[in-house]
């Protein structure tokens, strides 16, 4: 088990992860990957405020994000995203989700893509996972480990045992 621990140390460690709803309007046609004109970003920036204005008089989350965020995940998951830092592609938006207060709602924070409006709901921090946690994941993945390097020599033991041949368009003759 010491071996193991030590040889899977990487596993170990957990990054900070930030769990958080997002609403976004696109500025960017997503499919061109090109900016939209300005009186559609205007849209985009009138949109985002409504949306703002709704939260803050109480509406719930999920449901204005599947109502109105312009990615189209958001219909399944109610805008709701978990993500380690390091891994938000937008620096504006990491920095707000990482420092806004838990349960309240953002100010528009804009991106390179878009208008976001976001509330975190729980930051787990960086730190080791304990390791009776990821024991069964470590020895799933030696197990298979150790299963693919054996099975080709268990499978030409089947093969003699049992006299198999496999017969290609080659050599059929």
């Amino acid at each position: 088990v010491d071996q193991i621990k030590k040889a899977n140390l990487a596993r170990l460690e957990r990054p900070e992860l930030v769990t958080a709803s997002l609403i976004v309007a696109y500025t960017r046609d997503m499919i061109a990957r090109r900016e939209l004109p300005p009186d559609e970003q205007a849209v985009k920036r009138r949109k985002i405020e409504q949306v703002l204005a709704r939260l803050r008089a109480g509406e719930d989350f999920a449901k204005v994000a599947r109502e109105l965020s312009d990615d189209p995940e958001a219909l399944r998951t109610g805008g709701e995203y978990t993500a380690p830092r390091g891994t938000i592609p937008f620096p504006e938006l990491e920095a707000a989700l990482f420092a806004l207060p838990i349960n309240q709602t953002s100010d528009i924070i804009k991106t390179s893509v878009g208008f976001y409006v976001a509330r975190v709901h729980q930051r787990t921090a960086a730190g080791k996972v304990p390791f009776a946690e990821v024991e069964p994941d470590i020895r799933n993945l030696l197990l298979t480990q150790e299963v693919e390097k054996r099975l080709p020599a268990y499978y030409e033991n089947l093969k003699k045992e049992y006299q198999v041949q496999i017969l290609t368009r080659a050599n059929r003759g």
